[in-house]
C-alpha cells in the first residue's frame, strides 16, 4: 500500500476504498474500522472479568482451581461474548462463568445450553424474562369447559414494553425454549416463568435470583 494511503486516518477512509486494489482496500478497511472495534470489545471484556473476579472470596478461588474445565469454560464464554452484537451483555457473560462454578446444580450440559441461550437472546429477551419472573403467579379456576387462567401478566408486559410485535416474538422464543409457560389456547400470552427459566436467570445473574 502506498504511503499516501498509509498516512491517512479514518477521516475519509471510506472514500478512498474505490481507489485502492481490492485486497489492499479490504486490509485498510479492517485496519481502520474492524481491528480497533475488536480491540475495544476485548478490552471491555477483560475489564469486566477483572472487576467481577476481583470481588470473589478465597472459597471461590479454591472452587476455580478445582474446576477442571475452567479454562475451556472461560474460553468458550469469552468467544460468545466477543461475538455478541450487544456489548451491554458482557457483564452477564462474566457472571455466567462465576455462577457455573459456584452452583453445582449446573451440569456441563446445562451450562452449554444456557450459554447458547445467552448468545441467542437479545438483552430485551432477558429483560422480559426477568419481568415475568417478578410477576405474581396466575390463579387457575377449574370450569366445566376446562381450566381458566387469571393473569394480568400479558397486559402488564405490554405496558412495560411498548413494541408489541417484538414482544410477541420474544414470548414465542422464550416459550419454545421452555423458559416460560403460556396459556394453552393462546401461545402469545405468558402465565409464569418455569423452573428452567429461573435456573437460566440464576446462571447469568450477578446475585442469584431467589426461587419461590
Amino acid at each position: 500500500m502506498s504511503t499516501k494511503f498509509e498516512n491517512i486516518g479514518k477521516c475519509g477512509a471510506l472514500a478512498l476504498l474505490s481507489q485502492i486494489p481490492v485486497v489492499s482496500a479490504f486490509s485498510k478497511f479492517c485496519e481502520d474500522f474492524v481491528h480497533s472495534s475488536w480491540q475495544e470489545r476485548i478490552d471491555a471484556w477483560q475489564k469486566e472479568v477483572v472487576k467481577q473476579f476481583s470481588e470473589l472470596d478465597t472459597d471461590m478461588e479454591q472452587k476455580i482451581r478445582e474446576t477442571s474445565n475452567f479454562a475451556s469454560l472461560l474460553a468458550s464464554t469469552q468467544r460468545a461474548a466477543l461475538e455478541d452484537p450487544e456489548e451491554d451483555k458482557l457483564s452477564l457473560y462474566v457472571s455466567s462463568v462465576i455462577n457455573a462454578i459456584k452452583n453445582e446444580k449446573f451440569t456441563d450440559v446445562k451450562k452449554h445450553i444456557f450459554l447458547n441461550f445467552l448468545r441467542d437472546f437479545s438483552l430485551l429477551h432477558i429483560q422480559v424474562l426477568q419481568f415475568i419472573s417478578t410477576e405474581d403467579k396466575p390463579r387457575i379456576d377449574v370450569r366445566p369447559n376446562g381450566l381458566y387462567v387469571h393473569t394480568d401478566l400479558h397486559r402488564n408486559l405490554h405496558r412495560q414494553f411498548k413494541d408489541q410485535d417484538t414482544i410477541k416474538v420474544i414470548i414465542s422464543d422464550l416459550a419454545n425454549r421452555m423458559l416460560i409457560y403460556t396459556v394453552s389456547n393462546d401461545k402469545e400470552k405468558p402465565t409464569e416463568i418455569t423452573d428452567l427459566g429461573m435456573d437460566f436467570l440464576n446462571f447469568i445473574a450477578e446475585k442469584e435470583v431467589p426461587n419461590d
